[in-house]
């Protein structure tokens, strides 16, 4: 049987939060403010290098 991501972690966080979630919380957080960055990036690429 597979268990997905969300549902392996809501497992986890109901007995406790261990450090497993948090680095996967901050993974997930670093990666969606990269993705936001990039996204920022390629919608203004005229004014990237301008102060």
């Amino acid at each position: 049987e597979t268990v997905t991501f969300p549902v392996k972690v809501y497992s986890m966080v109901r007995f406790s939060v261990t450090p497993e979630v948090n680095a996967a919380s901050t993974v997930l957080v670093v990666i969606t403010l990269i993705v936001a960055a990039l996204m920022l990036r390629v919608q203004r690429p005229g004014q990237a290098g301008s102060p």
